[in-house]
């Protein structure tokens, strides 16, 4: 039986102030107080903005027993120069180091577009990504369903990469819940079923 870490995609909004952070509580205190109550956090923010070392060094110094997934940046996965990105993978993997010293990377999550189908240069930019990030833990998460496929799921197996499972809204194209086992890690992504919004 594994260890089961449960978190959120991000942990530093105002309006949880109230709800779940005390009235009062302070910005850069947030993480603090998140770590009390849970075991892992999933970081968002590196999707938008490029991290640096020391932002992570301080976020791994929040709690001994925090343990961390952070996103891949769009620019690796969803506004990708072909002349660019490999420069922006050295940096990122420069900059969330102190994570992989400190123990406390859980994965690197990269999650692909809708627009991102299932054809050659996905396959091959894919393919050459999981390459740049062999010596990292990694999982990715499609959503688009055309991914869902043997040869999909036997490739992340050999590279040892999760595939993400979702529980999505129940809409055509996206990919349903699948019970796959890839890695070492078992990743689960829960977006709420909200067909609507």
């Amino acid at each position: 039986m594994g260890t089961i870490a449960i978190g959120t995609s991000g942990y530093s909004y105002n309006e949880w102030t109230g709800p779940f952070y005390p009235p009062g509580t302070k910005q850069q205190d947030f993480l603090n107080f998140y770590a009390a109550e849970f075991s892992t956090v999933e970081l968002n923010f590196s999707y938008y903005t490029m991290p640096s070392a020391d932002q992570i060094r301080r976020m791994t110094e929040a709690s001994e027993n925090l343990s961390f997934a952070i996103k891949a940046p769009q620019s690796i996965t969803h506004k990708v120069d072909p002349h660019k990105w490999r420069d922006e993978t050295k940096t990122y993997l420069t900059a969330i180091e102190p994570l992989r010293q400190a123990g406390k990377l859980e994965a690197v999550l990269f999650q692909f577009p809708y627009s991102f189908h299932y054809e050659a240069d996905s396959r091959r930019h894919l393919a050459n990504v999981l390459t740049e990030f062999s010596d990292v833990p990694s999982a990715v998460e499609f959503r688009n369903n055309e991914w869902t496929s043997n040869r999909v799921i036997d490739e992340l197996k050999k590279r040892k990469v999760a595939y993400v499972s979702t529980d999505l809204p129940d809409l055509k194209g996206l990919p349903h819940i699948l019970d796959v086992h890839t890695s070492p890690i078992a990743y689960f992504r829960l977006h709420g079923r909200n067909t609507e919004t």
